[in-house]
C-alpha cells in the first residue's frame, strides 16, 4: 500500500514530538473525512484497507482511536481474504477483552471458525489476543471441537492454534471449557507426530491439571513414552534439536507437566521415568557453547523436580552426576547457572529425605549470600533459610546477619533471621538477644512481627523477663530506630518491676521524645509504670504529663491513649485494674512464617512460565509517603476494643500484603495515600480541591482495594482550617465498598471569620470508617484557599486604594531578582498582576480577595524587591492580612 508506506516514512522523518502528532492529527482527519457518510461510498476495497492499516498503525505508534469500527468490522466480514486479513488485524491488536466493540465481531468469528482454511486460522489468532468472557462462552465450544476433531478433517497448525487459543479462554475464564470431555481425549491427541502442536498441547494441559490433575492422571503414561522416545530413543528429527539437545522445549514442558499430576502405580511408568531422569542428569555437562549450557541447566531443573516428585530413591548416586553439576553450577561465572544451581538446590531441600546429600554445598550458598547479582543472592538467602538446622545455626545467622547492611536483601532476610532464631533457639536469652540485635541492625526495615513475636515469646516465658528489660535497656542506651524503641516501651511497661522503678521511667520518656512513633506504645507503658509504683515523685509527675501533653494531638490514635488515660488516672482502684501486666498469650504461629511463605508463592509464580497473569499490577506503586505522621497498623485499637488492650500487640497476623488489582482512577491530581491496618481491609484515598470566589469543596475518591467491605464513612478536620469550615461530615452515608468498589465524594466549604491563631499550615485529615481506618493528610496546601479576583485592578487604582489602608501585616525574604520571586509566588498561584520598575527596585501587586457570609473580604499586597524582597499586607480585616502574609513569607522562604 503506498499510501501507507507514504504515512509511516512521514512519521519516522519526523524532527519532534509536535510535528509527529501534527502529521498524526491531520491523517486522522483525512480518514474521518474518508469514512464519513457522503464519501464511504466512493471509497475503493484497497481505500478501505488502507485507511484501516493506517488506523492499526496509529494506534501502535500510542495514539487513541476513536472511530472506524464499522469499517474494520465490514472488512472481517467480507469474503475477499486481503479484506479480512485487515479487519482481523484491527480486531486482534484494537479491540481487547473488556470492549463492547468485541459483540460486534461474534457472528462473524463463529463463521469462520466452521471452516478449514486461512479463515479458520485468522479467527483463531483473533480469539486468543481478544479473548473475555461473552467471547469465551460464545466460542468456546467450537474452538473445543476444533482441537478434538479427528486428524483426518482439522489441519495440524488449526489444531495448534486452537489449542493455544483454548489456554487463553481457560485462564480468563475456566469454567467455559468441558474438562472431563477434554481430558479423556488428551491421551489421543498426545500421538500426534508435531512437536509445534504436542509444545502447544502440553502448555494447555499444564494449565488445566493445576486445577483438577487428577483428570489427567491416564495421560501420565503416554508422556513417559514421548519423553522415552525423545531422551533414550532419540526419535527426532533434526531440524528439532537444539544444540546437541532433542526438542528441549517440549521436553521440559512433559517433565513439569508429569511433576504436576498424580504419580501412578504402574510399574512400566515408574521404571521409564527413572531410566529418562537418569539419562538427562548423567549427560549434563557445561560446555563451552553458552546456548548449550543454558538449555542443558534448563532441562536438568526439571529433571530434577521430576525426581523429587516420584521420589528418587538414589538420586545423588555417582551415575546420576547431581552433585558434580550442581558443584559446577554453583562456581560458575555466569550468574543464570549460579542461579540455576540454586534453584535446584532449593527444589531439594524442600523434601527431607533429599537434604543429607546436599550439606556439602552449604560453603558455596554461604558465599552466594554476597553474590553481586541481586537475585543469586535472594535465592541464596532461601536456600540458606532452608538448609538451617539446630546443629547450623549460628553459623547461618551470623552469615545472614553479616549482609544486613543490603537495601535490597534487608526486607528478605529479617524475617528469615527472626524465624530461624526462634526454631533452634538453644534457651530463650540467646533468642532476646537475636531479635535485639536484629531489630537494631535492621532498623526501620524490621516488620512490626518481629517486635511481636519478641514480645509474644517474652510475655509466655516468665523466666526471661528479667534479662529482656536489661537487654533492651542497655540496647536503647545509644541511638535507635523505631521497631527497638516500641519493643523497649513494651517490655519497660510490661517487666519493669525487675528492674529499678526510676531508671525505667527515665529510659521510657527517653523513647517518647526520641521517637514519635513509638508514642503510643510509651503512655501506655506510663500508665503500667505508674500503677506498679516505686517511682518518685519527679519521675511520676513526668509520666503522667506524657500522656496529658498529648490529649490534643492530631494523631487519634495517641490522642484516644492520651485522654483515656487521663481519665482513668481520675478513677483510682478502675486505674489500676485496667493498667495490670498482660496475661500469658494463647499459643499461635509467628506471622513472619505466613509473610516467608507468601513470598515463596510469589517468587514460584514468577518462575513459572504458565502461571503469570497478564494483567497484574502492583497495588505497592500506589503508596505514596504524604509526609503526615499516621498511626502504624500496631497502633490501629477497634472501636470495640477494651481499654486493658491499650498496648495495641495485635494477635493478628502482622500487615497482610495489599491484593493485587487495577489502579485507582485519580479525581483531580494527588493520590493521598493508601490506610493498611492488619485485617486485610484497605482503603486508597484520592483527593483534588476546587473552588470557585463564593465557595470551596474537598474532592474524594475512595477505594475499597482489601478483601472485605467498609462502610460509615466520615471524614474529621485538625482545626477551623482558615476560616473554611465543612458544612458536611459524613461520606457516602449508607453505601458499603465491596473489594474493588470506587465512589465519589465531596465535602463542601462555607466561609466564617478566621482564627487569629490560625498557623499558616497545611490542611490535615481523618478519614474514618466501621473497620477504625485513619488517615492524615497534609496534601493540600493553605495557599489553595486564598482566591485571587479574577479581573485585575489599574495599578493606579491599586496604589490609591493601598495607601488609604495602614500597613497592618509584613514579611520579607533576602531574595533580590524580581523574576525569581515572581516565579515562585506564581508557582504557588499567587499571581502579581502588575509590575514597576525604577531606581533599581521593583514594585509588584496582588489583590487576593475570600468570600465570607457579610461578603468579600479584599487585601491589597505591595511586593518590593531590592537589596532584599519586602511584603506589606493591608486589608480592612485584621485577621486576613495577617494570614496573607504569611503565606507570602512562607513561599518566599520555600
Amino acid at each position: 500500500m503506498r499510501g501507507l508506506r507514504h504515512y509511516i516514512s512521514d512519521i519516522r522523518d519526523s524532527k519532534t514530538t509536535e510535528a509527529e502528532k501534527a502529521r498524526v492529527m491531520k491523517e486522522l482527519a483525512h480518514i474521518r473525512k474518508k469514512f464519513s457518510r457522503e464519501q464511504e461510498s466512493k471509497l475503493t476495497k484497497y481505500d478501505r484497507r488502507k485507511y484501516v492499516a493506517k488506523l492499526i498503525y496509529t494506534y501502535v505508534l500510542g495514539y487513541d482511536i476513536d472511530f472506524g469500527v464499522y469499517q474494520a468490522v465490514n472488512l472481517l466480514a467480507s469474503n475477499d481474504l486481503e479484506e479480512k486479513i485487515i479487519g482481523y488485524m484491527y480486531a486482534g491488536i484494537i479491540i481487547d477483552e473488556n470492549n463492547e466493540q468485541s459483540m460486534l465481531i461474534t457472528n462473524t468469528v463463529l463463521s469462520d471458525l466452521q471452516s478449514s482454511g486461512q479463515q479458520c486460522a485468522l479467527a483463531l489468532n483473533c480469539l486468543s489476543n481478544i479473548g473475555g468472557q461473552s467471547m469465551a462462552e460464545a466460542v468456546a465450544p467450537v474452538v473445543q471441537q476444533q482441537l478434538l476433531a479427528p486428524a483426518s478433517t482439522v489441519r495440524t497448525i488449526l489444531r495448534k492454534k486452537a489449542s493455544l487459543c483454548l489456554l487463553r479462554m481457560y485462564r480468563s475464564c475456566p469454567d467455559v471449557l468441558d474438562l472431563a470431555t477434554i481430558a479423556k481425549s488428551m491421551p489421543n491427541l498426545l500421538e500426534v507426530r508435531n512437536v509445534g502442536f504436542l509444545t502447544s498441547l502440553l502448555s494447555l494441559l499444564q494449565e488445566m491439571s493445576s486445577r483438577q490433575p487428577e483428570l489427567f492422571v491416564p495421560t501420565a503414561s503416554r508422556v513417559v513414552h514421548l519423553l522415552v522416545k525423545i531422551v533414550i530413543k532419540k526419535e527426532v528429527a533434526g531440524e528439532h534439536v537444539y544444540y546437541g539437545i532433542p526438542c528441549p522445549w517440549l521436553l521440559v514442558k512433559l517433565m513439569r507437566y508429569l511433576s504436576s499430576i498424580p504419580l501412578t502405580e504402574e510399574d512400566d511408568y515408574w521404571r521409564d521415568t527413572v531410566a529418562v531422569i537418569d539419562r538427562v542428569l548423567a549427560t549434563t555437562d557445561p560446555a563451552r557453547n553458552s546456548n548449550r549450557t543454558n538449555i542443558m541447566y534448563a532441562v536438568f531443573n526439571d529433571a530434577v523436580r521430576l525426581a523429587i516428585h516420584i521420589g528418587h530413591p538414589n538420586l545423588f548416586d555417582a551415575a546420576t552426576n547431581v552433585n558434580s553439576i550442581l558443584e559446577k553450577a554453583l562456581e560458575s561465572t555466569d550468574a543464570n547457572l549460579r542461579y540455576c544451581g540454586l534453584r535446584v538446590l532449593l527444589n531439594l531441600s524442600a523434601a527431607p529425605r533429599y537434604i543429607p546429600g546436599i550439606t556439602q554445598h552449604v560453603e558455596p550458598v554461604l558465599k552466594a549470600l554476597g553474590d553481586a547479582d541481586v537475585e543469586v543472592a535472594r535465592r541464596a538467602v532461601d536456600v540458606a533459610f532452608s538448609l538451617c538446622t539446630q546443629e547450623t545455626v549460628d553459623t547461618f545467622i551470623e552469615a545472614l546477619m553479616r549482609h544486613l547492611d543490603h537495601p535490597v536483601l534487608r526486607p528478605v532476610l529479617v524475617p528469615r533471621i527472626a524465624v530461624l532464631a526462634e526454631n533452634f533457639m538453644p534457651n530463650t536469652e540467646w533468642f532476646v538477644d537475636i531479635n535485639i540485635r536484629l531489630l537494631k541492625e535492621a532498623g526501620d526495615d524490621a516488620p512490626i512481627a518481629v517486635w511481636h513475636r519478641l514480645a509474644y515469646l517474652i510475655t509466655n516465658n516468665p523466666a526471661s523477663q528479667s534479662y529482656a528489660l536489661q537487654s533492651v535497656l542497655a540496647a536503647t542506651s545509644t541511638a535507635f530506630h523505631t521497631p527497638i524503641a516500641k519493643a523497649a516501651a513494651f517490655i519497660i511497661g510490661e517487666f519493669g518491676m525487675h528492674g529499678d522503678a526510676d531508671t525505667c521511667a527515665a529510659r521510657l520518656l527517653e523513647i517518647a521524645s526520641t521517637c514519635h512513633d513509638a508514642l503510643a506504645v510509651c503512655i501506655t507503658a506510663a500508665g503500667k509504670l505508674i500503677v506498679r509504683g516505686g517511682l518518685s515523685d519527679s519521675s511520676e509527675r513526668r509520666l503522667r504529663g506524657l500522656g496529658a501533653d498529648q490529649t490534643d494531638s492530631l494523631i487519634l490514635d495517641i490522642q484516644q491513649r492520651a485522654v483515656e488515660q487521663a481519665a482513668l488516672l481520675q478513677a483510682g482502684e478502675l486505674f489500676s485494674d485496667i493498667f495490670i501486666p498482660l496475661p500469658a498469650f494463647p499459643e499461635r504461629e509467628s506471622a513472619l512464617v505466613d509473610q516467608i511463605n507468601g513470598a515463596k508463592r510469589e517468587a514460584h509464580e514468577e518462575e513459572s512460565d504458565d502461571e503469570v497473569s497478564d494483567d497484574e499490577e502492583s497495588h505497592e506503586a500506589m503508596l505514596i509517603d504524604t509526609g503526615a505522621p499516621s498511626a502504624g497498623p500496631e497502633d490501629v485499637l477497634s472501636p470495640g476494643a477494651v481499654l486493658a488492650d491499650l498496648i495495641g500487640l495485635s494477635d493478628k497476623p502482622a500487615e497482610a500484603a495489599a491484593p493485587q488489582g487495577p489502579k485507582l482512577e485519580f479525581v483531580g491530581t494527588k493520590l493521598v495515600g493508601v490506610i493498611r491496618p492488619e485485617n486485610g481491609k484497605t482503603l486508597a484515598v484520592m483527593a483534588s480541591f476546587s473552588r470557585t470566589q463564593e465557595a470551596a469543596s474537598l474532592d474524594l475518591a475512595l477505594k475499597n482495594v482489601g478483601t472485605g467491605p467498609l462502610s460509615d464513612f466520615q471524614i474529621q478536620f485538625n482545626r477551623n482550617f482558615f476560616g473554611l469550615r465543612p458544612v458536611a461530615m459524613d461520606l457516602l452515608p449508607g453505601v458499603t465498598l465491596g473489594p474493588g468498589d470506587v465512589r465519589r465524594a465531596s465535602v463542601p466549604f462555607s466561609s466564617a471569620i478566621p482564627s487569629a491563631d490560625v498557623p499558616a499550615d497545611r490542611l490535615q485529615v481523618a478519614i474514618k470508617c466501621s473497620e477504625g481506618l485513619s488517615f492524615f493528610s497534609t496534601g493540600l496546601p493553605a495557599l489553595m484557599l486564598t482566591d485571587i479576583a479574577p479581573a485585575a485592578p489599574a495599578i493606579d487604582e491599586f496604589i490609591a486604594q493601598w495607601k488609604a489602608l495602614p500597613t497592618i501585616s509584613t514579611a520579607s525574604s533576602p531574595m533580590t531578582d524580581p523574576a525569581a520571586v515572581n516565579a515562585k509566588l506564581e508557582t504557588q498561584g499567587m499571581t502579581l498582576f502588575g509590575h514597576r520598575s525604577a531606581g533599581g527596585r521593583a514594585d509588584m501587586f496582588a489583590e487576593p480577595v475570600v468570600s465570607r457570609m457579610d461578603g468579600p473580604v479584599k487585601a491589597f499586597v505591595h511586593v518590593s524587591v531590592a537589596d532584599s524582597t519586602a511584603v506589606e499586607v493591608r486589608s480592612k480585616d485584621e485577621g486576613f492580612a495577617k494570614m496573607v502574609a504569611e503565606d507570602f513569607g512562607r513561599v518566599l522562604e520555600l
